[in-house]
């Protein structure tokens, strides 16, 4: 199993990534990475939404393990393997970035749901 694909459980305060986390998340970034890595991290995340298509808009969790896959293989067959490597790395810290954003909005929450018994 590729890293990526471990991020794949969150809880139910799930970060919608789509163009706009995707922008924030870019322009963090900003701040710590050079314009040259900064232009490799918006090709990237363009490339990644393009290929969601209309699932860009929807929950992380929406992204199953056979669209990364789907994702990985499409990359492999147009770019070289180091490359391939970089976009899934990459990839892989914005998803990380949004399960971190869910779990501080969830330890937020004035009232969390409890089970009863």
């Amino acid at each position: 199993m590729i890293p990526f694909l471990r991020l794949m459980w969150l809880d139910s305060h799930l970060q919608v990534v789509d163009v706009t986390f995707v922008d924030r998340w870019l322009k963090e970034r900003k701040r710590e990475i050079s314009d040259a890595t900064y232009a490799i991290y918006e090709k990237t995340a363009e490339r990644f939404l393009t290929f969601l298509g209309g699932d860009a808009d929807r929950e992380l969790g929406s992204v199953t393990k056979s669209r990364i896959v789907d994702y990985r293989n499409q990359l492999a067959d147009k770019l070289a393997p180091a490359t391939v490597n970089r976009d899934v790395k990459i990839i892989r810290m914005i998803f990380r970035q949004a399960r971190l954003d869910s779990q501080r909005r969830a330890r937020l929450d004035p009232a969390p749901i409890r089970s009863s018994r």
